[in-house]
């Protein structure tokens, strides 16, 4: 089931879109909200695949919105579908990785588009996590996972991964062979990684501790960690902070 909510401040359009929602075979509403700001409370505790989303609102407008989302500790980023009364803003809206910008009226032929659009992404995206789930289930410094790379699918071993991590909605794999990106969810890819040295410091990042270079103290007792040969600064969740002390015996 594909899981939707709606966000426009005009119930007529968020009844119009619920309706054609609901006329589309295993698509379902969640909810829908008025404003910008209850959708992305609700996003923190709820996994959503589509957001239907409306750029002119009054406080937190559309765009801005989207902003939030995508920059989001999210583990995985829903695709954002802008409908909108106005085209100024699809330039706008495909920078920020809109699958899709549907003006309004919104005629049947249009949304069904739309979706078919939706569905062809998400095939996509559920054929390379079949790729992923090449590995075995005991990994070891033997395992081999094979990623695609300009062209060519290239064999990386479990232990030469050093971080991975979400940007937008794309899945960043940083390894000894170079970076890979990948259309998957960050649980998707994390399931095969049974590797005692992999650590989830954070929603959007699993470090290898391995290749840790530096540990930097942080407020609120936390840390952030520096990975060999990466220019980022890796946050430890504080919530992961008591397991990345022991696991790194800091005294």
């Amino acid at each position: 089931m594909v899981k939707c909510i709606i966000v426009d401040d005009e119930k007529p359009a968020r009844d119009e879109i619920k309706h054609h929602l609901n006329k589309t075979t295993h698509y379902t509403v969640l909810d829908a909200f008025e404003n910008g700001i209850a959708a992305l409370n609700f996003l923190r505790e709820n996994p959503v695949d589509i957001i239907f989303l409306d750029i002119n609102m009054p406080g937190l407008d559309g765009i801005q919105t989207a902003k939030k989302i995508i920059n989001s500790p999210l583990e995985t980023i829903p695709y954002i579908v802008f409908i909108t009364a106005y085209d100024e803003y699809a330039v706008k809206a495909f920078e920020l990785h809109a699958i899709d910008y549907i003006l309004k009226p919104i005629n049947d032929l249009r949304f069904n588009k739309c979706i078919q659009r939706i569905n062809r992404e998400m095939s996509h995206q559920k054929s390379q996590k079949k790729k992923i789930r090449a590995l075995s289930p005991n990994n070891s410094k033997d395992d081999i996972i094979s990623l695609s790379k300009d062209g060519s699918v290239i064999p990386i071993r479990i232990n030469q991964i050093k971080l991975i991590y979400i940007e937008d909605r794309t899945l960043v794999v940083e390894t000894t062979k170079g970076k890979f990106l990948l259309n998957t969810s960050m649980n998707d890819f994390s399931d095969n990684l049974c590797d005692s040295k992999f650590f989830r410091a954070h929603r959007s990042y699993i470090i290898n501790i391995n290749f840790i270079e530096k540990i930097i103290p942080w407020f609120n007792s936390t840390y952030k960690v520096k990975i060999c040969g990466i220019d980022l600064d890796i946050p430890i969740s504080r919530y992961k902070t008591n397991d990345f002390r022991r696991i790194m015996s800091i005294l």
